[in-house]
């Protein structure tokens, strides 16, 4: 049976990233800054994965169809993260680049880090979306890099922590548009496994 991990301390009881989730008393209780009324179940997330997961597979033939059109045509035109001008974290290697996948196929992915965080553990992962930023119970800031599925409506996303050497007024404000690199990896926060993009660093926009 698979064992589904927390995926970070934003969500309770489940896979919410959220605030809202009435779970049990002794789960991690987060607050966004400002805090949200916004409701969302275990099971609406897993619907929303499902979907998007339906989805997927017409997306990624789409996808492939515009990849062989584009070969056809003479010459190739450079994506700004390949251009000179571009900042080095667009063009730096890494192991996992959510930001050429479509998303419902980045919403996928990431919902697949929920259910076998394992495999992912050491890969470097490039992820753009909106930083949204949740309080715990003891006046900690956590921060995340949240996703949307193609219908803008169902958030998934990844927890993110900088370097240790990196302080409040070095992570970007609540709600601000962001492209991420970090390392995925595996911790405990109040007794419950979660993972996040450690060592990260970011660009606006």
């Amino acid at each position: 049976m698979t064992k589904l991990m927390i995926p970070s301390v934003f969500l309770t009881a489940a896979l919410i990233l959220f605030a809202g989730c009435s779970g049990k008393d002794s789960a991690p209780k987060m607050q966004r800054l400002p805090a949200s009324s916004k409701q969302i179940t275990p099971k609406d997330l897993l619907q929303q994965a499902m979907d998007a997961q339906a989805n997927l597979q017409e997306e990624q033939q789409q996808s492939a169809a515009a990849a062989d059109a584009s070969e056809s045509k003479a010459g190739k035109t450079l994506l700004p993260e390949q251009s000179e001008n571009a900042d080095p974290l667009l063009k730096e290697e890494v192991d996992l680049d959510l930001t050429t996948f479509s998303a419902n196929m980045a919403y996928s992915e990431v919902f697949n880090m929920m259910l076998d965080p394992e495999s992912y553990v050491g890969q470097k992962i490039r992820i753009n979306g909106e930083n949204y930023v949740y309080q715990d119970d003891e006046g900690n800031n956590h921060y995340a890099c949240i996703i949307l599925d193609a219908t803008g409506c169902c958030p998934q996303g990844l927890e993110y922590q900088m370097g240790a050497e990196k302080n409040t007024s070095d992570y970007p404000a609540d709600a601000e548009v962001i492209t991420l690199v970090g390392t995925f990896e595996l911790f405990k926060y109040q007794g419950y496994d979660s993972f996040r993009l450690g060592n990260a660093r970011f660009i606006r926009g």
